[in-house]
């Protein structure tokens, strides 16, 4: 009975010992004249743990590995003679020529008996030779050369210019299709234009131009567009111009009245005209109005028509529930939705947070209406103090001398009264008594009549309290005025 196996394997003539022994043998693939056979030749050498040879039969398990993965395996019952015995690996299961594609390294190993032989005997370029075996490879050798080597079978930088026959090219001359085949022509040999005809937004005088003639852009057009370009995905724009130095990237220039000189159709979720500046003191998008009484900009929405001041101004914007709209994304520092300003000294925040405080209107000027009086258009003030104060008035009447008066609950929602906050009412008389006082709480006040009288007196009242989140507030820093800078008047070139 067998203790222990002891077999010598050698593959592509690499010895491999598990313990002590005598390689006798070379793994190798059979070949003949026509193909490259599916089998490996084995030989080796194989004793006891006491170094006694093995005789008789025994069976054998032949596996290739890839790694730690099993590409291959046969079992096999095989004869050994004085500890040798001599196998052709793939009688039974033949091998796959795609076992030895590139990749990592192949590993043989050996099975006797059910006991594993370590370790595996690496199998060298040997083995790689059933590359040669597979037809639908480029490296494939085992057929003839016709058909020809295909384009995948060429390595890449194997035809030099050196290599590339003359052909009965000449100078300039390059390769053409004639309609037939391949062939030297010259470099302009049917190409170039011959011929231009004009299409949407373009003239041609004469139409079609075959020698000579005059291109220019259709300015009598139908669609509202000079230039159309099919949009994609993978653009950043339908037309795209760019330019250098002092000249326009881009001018437009209209004579006639109502039609634009560039003039932008957006689509969904897109603007029609996007300008963008990486300079610090200019803008993407600049309007300039050449006429004293012209608007710079006129902008438009929700389908609607525009409107512009008679006199001109910088920018005129219309739409059907808001006409413009300005929001700040910082959530930090001084800022604001909106910004006017006048050269006397006059401006103003609009939906601002300057200080951190929020202002919806805050600035230098007085804050006033205008009121039509019987004198004109006339203005009224109003009245500013150091603190926010919310106020409210109403009248009430006296019974038997008293009255509680309770603030509605929304007014009370906006201010904040307490001990440090109170109310403060002021209360005019309508009808003759002894006088009145209040006493405040937190939800109104009570009038008494003085000296205990009991009259029904009617009276006016004016409450003020304060701005609830602005209890505390009084003389904050004002808004400062922002620096402004006059910018040269854009012209064209």
């Amino acid at each position: 009975m067998l203790k222990k196996i002891l077999a010598v394997i050698v593959l592509a003539a690499i010895p491999v010992g598990v313990w002590a022994a005598q390689s006798i043998g070379t793994v190798r693939l059979e070949a003949d004249q026509d193909a490259v056979p599916n089998r490996i030749n084995l030989q080796g050498y194989i004793a006891d743990s006491n170094g006694n040879p093995i005789e008789g039969e025994r069976s054998m398990c032949f596996k290739i590995y890839r790694s730690l993965g099993v590409q291959w395996e046969e079992t096999r019952i095989c004869t050994v003679e004085t500890g040798l015995f001599s196998v052709s690996m793939g009688a039974v299961n033949p091998i796959p020529d795609s076992v030895f594609l590139p990749g990592e390294p192949r590993e043989l190993e050996l099975v006797i008996e059910g006991q594993v032989l370590s370790p595996r005997v690496g199998i060298t370029s040997t083995g790689f030779a059933f590359r040669a075996v597979r037809s639908d490879q480029a490296a494939s050798v085992d057929r003839p050369i016709s058909p020809g080597i295909g384009d995948i079978e060429i390595v890449n930088g194997a035809v030099t210019m050196q290599k590339i026959n003359q052909s009965g090219a000449t100078v300039d001359q390059v390769v053409k299709w004639n309609g037939l085949s391949w062939a030297p022509g010259p470099d302009n040999a049917g190409g170039g234009v011959t011929s231009v005809s004009q299409g949407q937004g373009i003239t041609c005088i004469p139409n079609p131009i075959t020698t000579t003639g005059m291109v220019s852009l259709n300015t009598l057009y139908t669609d509202d567009r000079y230039i159309r370009n099919q949009s994609s995905t993978s653009q950043d724009a339908n037309f795209k111009i760019s330019g250098a130095g002092a000249a326009q990237q881009f001018a437009g220039t209209s004579e006639t009245p109502q039609v634009p000189g560039i003039f932008g159709v957006g689509g969904t979720y897109c603007s029609g005209t996007y300008g963008e500046s990486e300079a610090a003191d200019w803008s993407g998008i600049t309007g300039v109005s050449l006429h004293s009484t012209g608007t710079g900009i006129i902008g438009v929405g929700n389908n609607t028509q525009g409107s512009y001041l008679t006199d001109g101004s910088g920018g005129a914007f219309t739409g059907t529930a808001i006409g413009a709209f300005g929001y700040c994304s910082n959530n930090s520092g001084n800022r604001g939705g909106g910004y006017f300003a006048e050269p006397g000294g006059g401006f103003a925040w609009v939906a601002a947070n300057v200080n951190g405080v929020d202002y919806k209107i805050a600035g230098q000027g007085q804050v006033a209406t205008t009121m039509t009086t019987r004198a004109g258009d006339k203005s009224l003030f109003a009245p500013e103090m150091p603190e926010p104060w919310l106020e409210d008035a109403g009248r009430a009447r006296l019974t038997d001398g008293f009255c509680r008066v309770d603030l509605e609950h929304l007014f009370s929602d906006c201010i904040t009264v307490d001990a440090d906050h109170p109310l403060n009412v002021f209360i005019q008389l309508n009808d003759d008594c002894n006088g009145v006082y209040a006493k405040t709480d937190e939800n109104g006040f009570d009038v008494y009549e003085l000296g205990n009288g009991r009259s029904n007196a009617e009276f006016t009242y004016r409450v003020l309290a304060r701005w609830k989140g602005y209890e505390d507030l009084r003389f904050p820093d004002a808004p400062p005025r922002l620096e402004t800078q006059a910018g040269s008047k854009p012209r064209l070139k």
